[in-house]
């Protein structure tokens, strides 16, 4: 038992008046009381900090560390498996410090986010609630498939491709055996480009993806970008969307008929202007560089 004397109470929704007593039980919340209530336990006088809900990331890499969109390498491949394992586990402790006790993965090369959340739970190392989140699943030749081909006749690190239902249904299967609880796909490419979107995924592609991770009680989130395909996902059942370059009222009406969440995931935007790409973004663009 844990008594945090002397609080400022913020329950998530409030700023409670006064100074609080909050009392912890393991991993819960037992009594919130006015003032100084009987002490249980340790005994802890936090002197008017403020007490608040672990706060819940919605788009995480465990594994990007300085990286670079400058770089030339694909993600997942710019250091060795055991180094980015490395920065998962400082990533873990970085959030923990902050105050976040949940991510959501947004994608990791060498199925990182599945075995810190298997390193967590076997108290093997300190960290927050995770979601696990796979691979970036993408399409032959697609925004993560391009470049010299006799030089990359793969793909490495945090994409893999697949082509057709049957092949991508395979691949969200073996997915959720590494331990994957959200399916990463991007659907389409673009974002962050003006008017330079593509589609990555024919509608069958997706459909059969969608259909295939509910079958085995996980999530689907898609990197798309404009608003044609958003609509799109979102009524073929994709639970999340990333980025959302061209959401608009009408998108938002669908989501919210849907049940869809929407995670921007600005800083990505801000990372291509600070790498120069203010010309795509027009007078907006040029005015926040």
């Amino acid at each position: 038992m844990l008594t945090l004397n002397n609080a400022v109470v913020f329950d998530g929704r409030d700023l409670l008046p006064g100074r609080r007593t909050v009392t912890v039980d393991g991993d819960q919340i037992v009594a919130v009381a006015d003032g100084q209530a009987a002490a249980a336990g340790r005994v802890i006088d936090v002197d008017g900090m403020t007490l608040m809900p672990g706060l819940i990331t919605g788009h995480l890499h465990p594994d990007f560390f300085k990286y670079s969109l400058t770089s030339g390498d694909r993600p997942g491949t710019e250091r060795p498996p055991g180094v980015m394992m490395a920065i998962g586990v400082r990533t873990c402790r970085v959030l923990l410090e902050s105050g976040f006790t949940g991510y959501l993965g947004a994608a990791s090369a060498h199925d990182i986010d599945a075995q810190l959340k298997m390193a967590i739970a076997e108290d093997i190392i300190p960290g927050p609630r995770i979601r696990a989140c796979g691979h970036h699943i993408g399409t032959t030749g697609d925004c993560n498939n391009t470049g010299k081909w006799w030089k990359n006749p793969r793909l490495i690190g945090v994409d893999i491709a697949g082509d057709g239902p049957d092949d991508l249904r395979r691949i969200v299967r073996d997915e959720v055996r590494r331990g994957v609880e959200t399916i990463k796909i991007f659907a389409g490419a673009g974002h962050g480009v003006p008017n330079r979107t593509t589609r990555n995924m024919s509608r069958v592609e997706i459909a059969t993806i969608v259909e295939t991770a509910h079958e085995r009680g996980v999530k689907v989130r898609a990197h798309v970008a404009d608003k044609a395909l958003i609509l799109e996902c979102i009524e073929l059942g994709v639970d999340i969307v990333d980025h959302g370059d061209e959401i608009d009222h009408e998108v938002i009406d669908a989501m919210a008929r849907a049940g869809t969440t929407w995670v921007p995931s600005v800083i990505y935007t801000k990372c291509l202007l600070d790498i120069g790409m203010a010309a795509y973004f027009g007078e907006i663009g040029r005015a926040h560089v």
